[in-house]
């Protein structure tokens, strides 16, 4: 387990998003299988919502997708320049439907398989120490210009 914390500005090296975009603040620890990191909730990010003065519970399948594209950067399993594609969200539950301006989200992701380029992952996201929400994803790699030339297929 790797508990080197990596900061936003390291993030957005390893991630395809930028700017507002980006659904994670830091990244606590990790290793070839898991990840946990933290979303700083506030007024400026993406999918805040001023009538429920905060953050959407609902969205945040992204920061757990987020998470995965992360984790792959950093076992080797994925270019950060080639872009994912996620393939589906399941088993989604709910204890609150806001997560409030002001706090940090914990996000923790854990590979539970994986078939060729597919692999799918539980989720989970965590308000202090209590669970918030919690799911399976299903993800594919995305390849990157030069590997589809090299496989013949240049588009």
């Amino acid at each position: 387990m790797i508990t080197n914390v990596l900061e936003r500005e390291e993030l957005e090296r390893l991630l395809p998003h930028r700017g507002r975009m980006v659904l994670l603040s830091r990244i606590i620890r990790y290793d070839d299988l898991s990840l946990t990191a933290e979303y700083d909730i506030t007024a400026a990010g993406l999918f805040y919502d001023e009538a429920l003065g905060g953050f959407p519970a609902w969205a945040g399948f992204e920061c757990m997708a987020q998470a995965i594209a992360a984790l792959g950067a950093l076992s080797g399993q994925r270019d950060p320049r080639a872009p994912g594609c996620l393939l589906s969200v399941s088993a989604m539950t709910f204890a609150q439907p806001v997560l409030p301006c002001g706090s940090t989200v914990t996000v923790t992701v854990r590979e539970e398989g994986r078939s060729d380029r597919v692999s799918s992952f539980h989720g989970a996201l965590f308000l202090a120490e209590t669970p918030v929400a919690e799911g399976k994803l299903t993800v594919m790699e995305g390849t990157t210009g030069t590997e589809r030339e090299q496989n013949g297929g240049g588009q």
